[in-house]
């Protein structure tokens, strides 16, 4: 909530409508939906005033908020709390006020649902049990917001990491050919073998056909193949790095000598992938 109304992001006609429908419903003058952060009280979805920020010190909404429970003042210039405050010495001239507390979704109070009224004793405590249904409204409107800037900010990440992929394809296409030297990814959490099209040609494997591990040491030659099973083995058990040179036969049949290097690795902390490079060394 925070970053939605610090942010900028306007209340949306939802929001607004609710807090007029309030202030209408409880008689008053004026409303808002406020927010209290960092020593400062934002006004959200005012209306029937214009001000967008206020002190703290000239705050009524804050009494509420620090107590979690709805705050009705009768008369302001009573009420030494508020008797000196410019809201009631100054224009708008308030004199009643009745505030709900706007939650989170872990209960904590973050702002107001409030009504005001130049007029003494303008309200009472059945407006605090006839206004909890909106607050409970905009307190889910407000969460639905959340939910959907959040939504856009992955998609936007997506999009730039689909892009930034896209463009490291490229570049690591470029290079593999120039180099002859292929990459390969096994993800641990999920066993997949991942290659990149240079390890395909090795192999004579139709490019993006999913396989196995398994049918990826079936490609070695018998003689090879509990040797390279072990180094895998290893590698995910004991955290082994493995350089060898091996043989396979390719999908036409032909036996290629090829070098596999790969070791496990920490991608964000957490080490979940076997990661390696893969080339033709020569004949059989």
């Amino acid at each position: 909530m925070e970053e939605l109304i610090l942010g900028g992001a306007p209340p949306g006609v939802a929001i607004s409508g609710l807090s007029r429908l309030a202030t209408k419903i409880a008689g008053g003058a004026a409303g808002a939906i406020t927010y209290v952060q960092h020593g400062r009280q934002l006004f959200y979805a005012p209306n029937g005033f214009d001000l967008v920020e206020a002190s703290l010190d000239d705050s009524f909404c804050i009494h509420g908020i620090s107590e979690n429970e709805a705050l009705l003042v009768a008369d302001a210039r009573q009420d030494p709390r508020f008797s000196q405050n410019r809201f009631v010495t100054e224009k708008p001239f308030i004199r009643s006020y009745l505030g709900l507390p706007i939650c989170e979704h872990d209960g904590a109070a973050v702002g107001m649902l409030c009504v005001m009224s130049p007029r003494p004793a303008a309200f009472d405590s059945g407006h605090i049990e006839t206004l909890k249904p909106i607050v409970k409204a905009i307190e889910d409107l407000l969460e639905l917001r959340c939910v959907e800037a959040d939504l856009a900010q992955a998609e936007n990440q997506i999009a730039d990491e689909r892009k930034n992929s896209s463009q490291l394809s490229a570049i690591l296409s470029q290079t593999e050919e120039v180099a002859g030297i292929g990459v390969w990814q096994v993800k641990l959490d999920t066993q997949e073998l991942v290659w990149s099209d240079k390890v395909y040609a090795i192999h004579g494997h139709p490019v993006g056909e999913p396989i196995s591990v398994e049918q990826a040491i079936e490609y070695y030659v018998p003689e090879d193949r509990d040797r390279v099973a072990e180094a895998v083995n290893n590698a995910i058990m004991y955290r082994e790095e493995f350089d060898f040179e091996a043989t396979i036969r390719d999908g036409d049949g032909k036996l290629r000598r090829v070098r596999s290097k790969g070791e496990r690795v920490d991608i964000d902390g957490t080490d979940d992938r076997l990661l390696g490079i893969f080339q033709e060394v020569g004949g059989p």
